[in-house]
């Protein structure tokens, strides 16, 4: 009987409380290896004592349990130096904005999920993951979205781009010359108001050129350049997340000389023909 005990408790306790760790994913980019391990923690040691007293928060939810999921990003290659630069961003920008004072992802998914139980419950699912690319650069993006009752789950995004050639991080200040970012600026908000209309602004703002850039997501691939926000950074939540792409050919006159050696210049060839256009009405 007493055996019968224990394999019991074990059992209840691997289902009420039990951690998963999953195999990698792996992506190779310009000879490096960035790595994608997935972690898990589940917490239903107190979710049917309080089951019934909880239904008006959960709505559908079976039960109040609580889920935390992290994926964790590590980057391996042939520069050490490029690699450890990069992976001591990613587990700086992780513990800014997720794992917080946890040394580890097995810790902050055990930590987040044994704390909200013991007084209500979450579902907490987000890491670090591997992003656009463009040339030799390439983003990393920590996102998570997190839900402990209410209306509506909540989510971040933080993107950070690098160069694989020397693992510098890359801002929107070597991307987009300073002299022309209220240009940009105001290309952004007219961006926005055809989408969504003035008044969905959520800032105040006296000009155009005021609109502000993302404070997080900022993005390169062979399309363009991306910024996006995060909800309630600009507007309302009804409107989501919005995000506002510019192709090369259109900012290309606003790139910093240094980015623009990456980037193809658009052909001159309609503004040749404008301008014959125009000789060709004054002769007339």
């Amino acid at each position: 009987m007493k055996f019968f005990l224990v394999i019991l408790f074990s059992v209840l306790h691997v289902t009420l409380h039990a951690q998963t760790e999953s195999r990698s994913n792996k992506i190779l980019f310009h000879g490096y290896k960035f790595e994608q391990t997935n972690y898990s923690e589940s917490n239903c040691v107190f979710a049917k004592m309080r089951k019934d007293t909880m239904k008006e928060f959960i709505n559908s939810y079976d039960t109040v349990c609580s889920h935390v999921k992290f994926s964790d990003l590590t980057v391996s290659g042939p520069n050490s130096a490029v690699a450890d630069a990069i992976n001591s961003k990613m587990k700086s920008m992780s513990l800014i904005y997720g794992e917080e004072s946890y040394n580890s992802p097995q810790l902050f998914c055990s930590g987040i999920a044994d704390t909200y139980a013991k007084d209500g419950f979450i579902e907490w699912e987000g890491g670090i993951y591997f992003g656009d690319t463009f040339k030799t650069f390439c983003s990393l993006e920590y996102a998570y979205s997190e839900y402990t009752g209410g209306a509506h789950s909540n989510y971040y995004v933080k993107d950070i781009i690098f160069n694989t050639m020397n693992g510098d991080e890359i801002t929107m200040n070597d991307v987009i010359g300073v002299a022309h970012q209220s240009v940009v600026k105001k290309m952004l908000y007219n961006k926005f108001v055809r989408t969504f209309g003035k008044d969905a602004l959520l800032i105040e703002i006296n000009k155009p050129e005021e609109f502000p850039f993302p404070e997080s997501c900022f993005t390169i691939n062979k399309d363009g350049i991306h910024f996006g926000y995060n909800q309630y950074e600009i507007t309302y939540y009804c409107h989501g997340a919005p995000e506002f792409n510019f192709s090369f050919r259109e900012i290309h006159p606003y790139l910093t000389p240094w980015f623009k050696q990456f980037v193809v210049a658009p052909p001159k060839a309609a503004a040749t023909k404008t301008k014959q256009k125009a000789n060709s009405s004054k002769r007339r």
